[in-house]
Parts: structure tokens; C-alpha cells; sequence
């Protein structure tokens, strides 16, 4: 099956698109350019399920709100000292848990409808995570200036001045380039 030999190699080819993230409409938007980086072989299948990802990409922030341990999978805090990891925040392991998990997922693969949606939901998941990883404010426990009197920062920045100068922000293409070890691209970022 093509899954099970081109998607390892495949999924580092969605990566790139990730450098930047904002809000609800930055992470549909960076999904949606994403896929125009995948390889040939499994372009089509993401091709054929882009409304479905481009809807699941903000899964993961809708969550926050009704899992108490969704939060944590959004930042890393760089600036507490290290006490209890989930406290200073788990992005780089949920990164990695959820490309061993789509992996797995596309080499179990059989074409069943949920199989498909469970693929296209963690996909999403991913790139979410690989986006927040790459906005500044996913590194300190003042994401959102509340300790420092400046609340709605984070709002200001990922929405706001996302949509304001988003035309020039998002390619309509973009070219993809293989990273080899998740765990080191996830502790790097």
C-alpha cells in the first residue's frame, strides 16, 4: 500500500508550512497551503480530505475548553524552572506522540471511513501543535500578559495582527523539505 511506504517520509513534507501560527483563521489557512507541499503520492489523499482538515485544525484549541489536559500540549514554558513538566507545558511531546500516533495510524491504514477521519483529526492536531510551537507566546507562562498588566496580548498578536497583514503572510504554494528525527525537530523548535 502506498501509505505504509511513502507517509514516514511523507509527513516532513507538511512541516515547513508550520513556521508561523495564529489563531482559528491562520491555522486554517496554513493547513490549507500545506497540502500543496506534500509529495505526489499522498498528495491526493489530503487533497481529497482538505475541508476536513482545514475544519479539524482548531480541534485542538476548541479542546481547551473542555480538557483539562489540552493546554498543556499548546506551549512550553521556557522562563519556569523545570518542578513538573506538565507545568511548564508538553508541546514538543505532544508533537512527537501525535506523529508516532498518525504513523501508526496511516500503517494500519485499511480505507475504512473512521480510519480516515482518525488520520485526517490527528493530522490536523499535528500541525496545530507545530504551529503554536513556532509563535513566540507558546514559550512563557505569560502568554497572555496577564502578569505583566498587558492581557490580550496573545489575541492582539495571533488574530488581529494575523488578519491585518495576512495577504502577505500566506504563500499559495509552498515547497516542503524532509526533517529525519520528530524528537529532535520538536525539542528545536
Amino acid at each position: 500500500m502506498w501509505q505504509k511506504k511513502i507517509w514516514p517520509k511523507s509527513l516532513f513534507a507538511l512541516l515547513p508550512i508550520f513556521l508561523i501560527n495564529w489563531g482559528f483563521t491562520a491555522h486554517k489557512d496554513l493547513h490549507a497551503v500545506a497540502i500543496t507541499g506534500l509529495p505526489e503520492e499522498i498528495w491526493p489523499f489530503f487533497k481529497s480530505h482538505e475541508a476536513s482538515l482545514i475544519e479539524y485544525s482548531v480541534l485542538a484549541d476548541k479542546r481547551k475548553h473542555t480538557d483539562s489536559t489540552e493546554s498543556f500540549r499548546h506551549y512550553l514554558d521556557l522562563d519556569s524552572p523545570i518542578d513538573s513538566s506538565n507545568e511548564r507545558g508538553v508541546l514538543p511531546q505532544a508533537i512527537s506522540k501525535r506523529y508516532n500516533l498518525l504513523s501508526y495510524l496511516f500503517y494500519t491504514f485499511d480505507s475504512d471511513s473512521a480510519d480516515v477521519q482518525a488520520i485526517i483529526k490527528v493530522a490536523a492536531d499535528l500541525g496545530h501543535y507545530i504551529g503554536d510551537a513556532h509563535v513566540p507566546l507558546h514559550t512563557t507562562e505569560n502568554y497572555d500578559g496577564q502578569l505583566s498588566g498587558q492581557t490580550g496580548i496573545h489575541s492582539l498578536w495571533e488574530t488581529h495582527v494575523y488578519e491585518l497583514t495576512r495577504e502577505d503572510r500566506i504563500p499559495l504554494k509552498i515547497a516542503a523539505s524532509y526533517v529525519s528525527d520528530i524528537d529532535e525537530f520538536a525539542q528545536s523548535i
